[in-house]
């Protein structure tokens, strides 16, 4: 959610899990300013608080270019000093998705994991085609014969076999930045209308939006993916062709919920418990309140 909707948004918190401070978010509002006019970020969302056994860290995610441009999230135990969380690859996310045991709250403490080496799908599978005529068979042998020479080496390297596992050493600020990224590959949450297009690469907040409609769904709400354009992409052009929340995979992984007094709405992750979408009038953000853990048995879980 943009830091500067934390104070307004902070009070509906209560029972999502374990909330910042008012001395964190007082530390925060200091550094955080600092950090950004240090590094040229335009924009700063505080991302969430994830719990561990010894300390906790808080994540912000900054960016520069817009909430479309470059996205640099940061980690802190204190609310004051800050580091860059490293970069994902697909290597790292395989190993970090075997640890099973809980973060501590030491960013450069190192865990130990042993997984099975991820293999090529259907790699020992052959298509099925149909039988070529003998003439063409004979000649190909002969082309093969020839090249045979050539490619011995090549088939010599291919054969050598990987070990069965892979053994990796994984600081838990690794852990950190795996969790950020799957929680917001599939893009940010923002209400329908509450954005327009700044220009063809940048977006920004629509002055008019003032809240949801009564009785909303998953419906009114979607993903800012940067890969989707539309005819509206234009100068004050509304964002009108981002994916819906309700399409979101696995089906059912989100729980609305709107206040009838206030008009709040709430979206709740069963997938990732502590994930909760807020809207708040015109003030809307999405913030992580848990510890590092996905919930596989949602399905069974009770609605």
């Amino acid at each position: 959610m943009d830091f500067k909707w934390l104070n307004d948004l902070s009070t509906e918190f209560e029972g999502v899990g374990i909330a910042p401070t008012k001395a964190e978010i007082v530390a925060m509002k200091a550094s955080v300013s600092m950090l950004c006019e240090k590094a040229n970020h335009d924009t700063v969302h505080f991302w969430g608080k994830v719990k561990g056994t010894e300390r906790n860290y808080l994540i912000i995610v900054c960016y520069t270019g817009g909430l479309l441009g470059k996205r640099t999230a940061y980690a802190s135990l204190d609310g004051v000093c800050w580091f860059g969380l490293p970069l994902v690859t697909d290597k790292l996310i395989s190993h970090v998705t075997n640890i099973r045991g809980p973060l501590k709250g030491q960013p450069l403490l190192k865990t130990t994991v042993r997984h099975p080496r991820k293999t090529e799908a259907f790699k020992d599978l052959q298509p099925l085609v149909p039988p070529k005529p003998r003439q063409e068979e004979e000649e190909e042998e002969e082309e093969q014969k020839e090249e045979e020479p050539e490619n011995e080496e090549e088939e010599k390297e291919e054969e050598e076999e990987l070990p069965e596992y892979e053994d990796a050493q994984i600081a838990e600020d690794q852990r950190l930045a795996v969790l950020v990224y799957l929680i917001d590959k599939r893009g940010l949450i923002f209400p329908q209308d509450a954005l327009l297009w700044k220009s063809t690469k940048e977006v920004k907040s629509n002055p008019l939006f003032k809240g949801v409609v009564p009785d909303s769904t998953l419906f009114d709400f979607c993903r800012l993916d940067k890969d989707i354009r539309g005819e509206s992409q234009r100068a004050n052009g509304i964002i009108d062709t981002m994916p819906p929340l309700s399409e979101d995979l696995p089906p059912s992984g989100w729980k609305i919920s709107q206040d009838p007094h206030t008009g709040t709405v709430r979206i709740n992750s069963k997938v990732w418990p502590g994930l909760v979408f807020i809207c708040k009038g015109s003030r809307w953000g999405t913030v992580y309140l848990g510890d590092g853990q996905r919930n596989t048995d949602y399905l069974f879980a009770a609605e």
